[in-house]
C-alpha cells in the first residue's frame, strides 16, 4: 500500500508541475521544495506512512556555483527515501 502511495504522490506532482503554486515536484526519485519547512512536513509524513529511512537535504546556490553545478535542482530542497 505504501508504494502504491508514493507512485500516486509522484505521478501526482508530475502531471501537475505546470499548475503548482506551492512549488513542489519530483523528479521520480525525489520530492522537491521550496521551503525547509515543506520538506520537513513531508518527510514527516512519509515517516508516519512507514517509511524506515527518509532524507532530507538542500542544492546551496552557493556550493553548486562553487562546483560549477547549478541546474534545476539548485535551490530547493529535498526529500529522499533509501
Amino acid at each position: 500500500m505504501l508504494v502504491q502511495f508514493l507512485d500516486l504522490l509522484d505521478k501526482l506532482l508530475k502531471e501537475n508541475q505546470d499548475n503548482n503554486k506551492h512549488g513542489i515536484w519530483s523528479n521520480g526519485c525525489e520530492i522537491l521544495c521550496k521551503t525547509e519547512a515543506q520538506a520537513e512536513a513531508i518527510a514527516d509524513l512519509l515517516e508516519d506512512c512507514g517509511c524506515d529511512c527518509v532524507l532530507t537535504g538542500y542544492y546551496d546556490p552557493e556550493e553548486d556555483k562553487r562546483n560549477n553545478q547549478i541546474d534545476e535542482y539548485t535551490g530547493y530542497y529535498y526529500v529522499n527515501i533509501e
